[in-house]
This record gives C-alpha cells, sequence and structure tokens, in this order.
C-alpha cells in the first residue's frame, strides 16, 4: 500500500474533518472555515470568516452543511457547502450550551445547556424552536438510534430516572418510562435498533435491557457487592452485550437465552501454559530512499515465558484515578475484542480476545 500526502495547511485547535460523502474537507484558523475538495489538490472551494474564534465543526449527516461553534459567546455559525451565499447563525447566552449536534435528517440543530438545563431544537428549514426539559445530563444520555430514526434521552421526573423516545425528525415524544436505578450513568442502542441498555452508576453492578415500548427484557446483576459497570457495547450483529467493569473484567451476555456466556480478564504475568500469542511493535528501516521519515512498523512474537505485562499501579489518592475498563470495541465482524484499560493503567498493551461465534439450534422434526 502506498500513500499520498498533500501539502501541510494551518488548522486551530486540531479542527479538519471529512465530511460523510467524503467529498468535502473543511478545516478551521482561527475565526476562518476553509472548504476543500477531497482530492490530491486540495482544491479551496469556500472560504468563510465568523465574528468569533471557532472551537468546533461538525458535518451535517448529509454533508450540505457543516456548523461552526464558538462556546464561550454560544454562537453557532451554519454555512452551506454548495451556496457559498446562504448563512445561518444562533445565539442563545440565556442557556449557554456545552454540547452541539446535527439531527439525523439534518435539519435541526440540537443544543444541550450546561448542567442539563435543557435542550434546544432548531429547525433550519422554518427557523422554529423547540425545548426539553428534565434532561439529566449534557454530555452522555443522548443516544440516537443506529437507523436515525429515534432519539432515546435520560430524564429525571420527581427523583426518577426515565427514558424519552422522541422521533428522530420531529422530535415528538414517542414513548417514556421509568428506570429501576438508583442513579442511571448512560444508555446504548443496539446496533439492530430492538434494544436499549442502561446501566447503573459504579456503586451498583447493574445492567437493564429494555425494548423500544418500555418493556424490560433483562435485568443483570454481575454481583452484589463491588464496583459496578463502567461501559457496555454491543457486538455488530446484536447477539453479544459486553459489560466493562470497574474490576478490569467484561462480562459477555448472550442477546438469545440473556445469560452469561464469558468473563474476560487481564492478567499480568502469562505463564508457560497461557495459550496467548504476544506481538511486540517495533520500528525498521526502509531500504528505499524517501524525502518522508523512514521507519516503518513492524511486529515480531514474543516466546518468552512466563511474560510479565508492564503496568502502572494506580493512585487512588487522585481523582478520577484510572481504573476498569473504560474503553473497548468489537472487530467489524464481532470475532474480537479488545480492550483498553487506560493509558495509565497499561500504557503499551492492547489485549485482544477471541470471541466464538453463537449459532442458532433449529429443533429437529425427526425421531
Amino acid at each position: 500500500m502506498r500513500f499520498l500526502y498533500s501539502n501541510l495547511y494551518k488548522h486551530s485547535y486540531y479542527q479538519s474533518k471529512i465530511s460523510p460523502n467524503n467529498y468535502y474537507v473543511a478545516n478551521v484558523v482561527d475565526n476562518r472555515l476553509v472548504l476543500r475538495r477531497n482530492d490530491q489538490e486540495l482544491t479551496v472551494l469556500q472560504v468563510h470568516e465568523t465574528r468569533r474564534p471557532i472551537d468546533y465543526i461538525q458535518w451535517a449527516p448529509d454533508s450540505q452543511h457543516i456548523l461552526c461553534v464558538n462556546y464561550e459567546n454560544c454562537r453557532i455559525d451554519v454555512r452551506s457547502a454548495s451556496d457559498s451565499t446562504w448563512q445561518a447563525s444562533i445565539s442563545d447566552k440565556t442557556f449557554p450550551f456545552v454540547r452541539v449536534k446535527w439531527s439525523p435528517d439534518s435539519k435541526n440543530i440540537i443544543c444541550v445547556a450546561d448542567l442539563g438545563l435543557r435542550i434546544a431544537i432548531w429547525n433550519l428549514s422554518t427557523t422554529m424552536m423547540k425545548f426539553m426539559n428534565h434532561t439529566k445530563y449534557s454530555e452522555k444520555g443522548i443516544e440516537t438510534s443506529p437507523d436515525g430514526k429515534y432519539i432515546a434521552i435520560i430524564e429525571k421526573h420527581d427523583g426518577k430516572d426515565y427514558i424519552s423516545i422522541y422521533h428522530a425528525n420531529s422530535f415528538i415524544l414517542l414513548q417514556r418510562f421509568e428506570l429501576d436505578t438508583v442513579n442511571v450513568e448512560n444508555i446504548k442502542w443496539s446496533p439492530n435498533n430492538m434494544y436499549i441498555a442502561a446501566w447503573d452508576n459504579c456503586l451498583y453492578h447493574k445492567l437493564l435491557v429494555y425494548r423500544q415500548d418500555g418493556s424490560l427484557i433483562k435485568s443483570y446483576s454481575g454481583y452484589e457487592f463491588g464496583l459496578g459497570i463502567k461501559s457496555v457495547h454491543w457486538n455488530p450483529t446484536s447477539q453479544i452485550v459486553a459489560l466493562g467493569n470497574f474490576d478490569d473484567t467484561i462480562h459477555l451476555l448472550s442477546t438469545l437465552s440473556w445469560q452469561l456466556i464469558g468473563t474476560l480478564k487481564h492478567p499480568t504475568m502469562l505463564g508457560a501454559s497461557a495459550e496467548t500469542n504476544i506481538l511486540e511493535e517495533i520500528e525498521t528501516q526502509r531500504p528505499e530512499v524517501s524525502t518522508f521519515p523512514t521507519r516503518q512498523v513492524d511486529y515480531r512474537h514474543v516466546l518468552k515465558r512466563p511474560f510479565h505485562i508492564p503496568a502502572r499501579r494506580t493512585d487512588f489518592n487522585e481523582f478520577n484515578p484510572k481504573v476498569g475498563i473504560g474503553s473497548f470495541s468489537f472487530s467489524p465482524d464481532g470475532s474480537y475484542i479488545y480492550k483498553n484499560e487506560g493509558i495509565d493503567v497499561v500504557p503499551i498493551t492492547v489485549p485482544t480476545s477471541k470471541v466464538n461465534p453463537l449459532k442458532t439450534c433449529k429443533p429437529s422434526t425427526e425421531h
């Protein structure tokens, strides 16, 4: 594989993003937004200036518009990729927003106010506004379904946790149901849009799986005492839901039987009997002459046993110590799962486990 490199261009706050249709590239320099064609020359198509420096940009799902945010002045500027004369701006200093995102239909801009005070939906087509109150979180707890039809929001009513499901385009309330949690941490849609997983805070190991109509499918608690769940992920086929726990383990639940089918652990030492392949990343020199750095990455097998995995001791006296499985993901085909306990705990190790595929058994009609 050969890579082609373009020229270097200035940008601010690492704000450089490719449009979802892979046709445009946008980059920010202070208060200037530069739109380029995504080709080898990166031809400049449009240059826009805003009144304030740009802190964040985001493309609309249809790649027709791009928004620019200045959080200090609570201002959003919207520009069109096809019409250089079209522009729109949103300003709301009454409820400063900390999170901005597009709706799935690319017609609405969702602004989440600080401290979860409210959610404002601004429609670019009709210039109408709609507000949602009782939101619990501002940085999390707002999840769009994979098919883009629904938005699930964690809300707080009379001291109790609720999930409200809205239509993603009209934001009409479709369903609202109470959660059996003490203090819900977050929610996660399944890839097939059938289930919503909700889990309690770090003091309670509890996972709840609901359907869209609010019916409870499964309530799972791995243990009564100890810290709880830190992160949750579904495999691509929605057959497995994985729970990353604060005790550095991953619990795998099957959605066919809703039972625990495995627990993945991360040992600090691998003995002679450990059936584990260890690959070490090394740098090698390229023989050919190039204007770019000649180092390339290669891997070699480590056969030494026992093998001690490097790790750092967690400092529990610091605020929000790095413990638990906070980052892990399935491979695109769902065969493997990797986990990273945190850069401060295992700084150079990425454990990868193989997940055996689940098969559906059909009953036999022969006797």
